[in-house]
């Protein structure tokens, strides 16, 4: 199956059920600072210059999201 999420001004599409599901269950926010880096190639300044805020809490925004990403992964299995 190929899931899409939309909330980043393209479609992305990811195939793995579990990085699928842990994705959707993070809020727009943190999803979007956690997808632009590695689909949209964004560095943290320009998501922060997107977003409108400092690249430093970006960084550590990220941070969290891919933690609590890698957490509902790990729960999953």
């Amino acid at each position: 199956n190929m899931y899409f999420f939309y909330d980043l001004g393209q479609p992305i599409g990811i195939e793995n059920d579990a990085l699928a599901w842990a994705i959707c269950a993070l809020p727009s926010r943190k999803r979007q600072i956690g997808l632009l880096p590695y689909f949209c190639r964004l560095t943290d300044k320009h998501i922060g210059v997107k977003l409108n805020r400092v690249r430093s809490a970006i960084q550590a925004s990220r941070t969290r999201a891919l933690k609590e990403m890698r957490e509902m992964r790990e729960k999953e299995n």
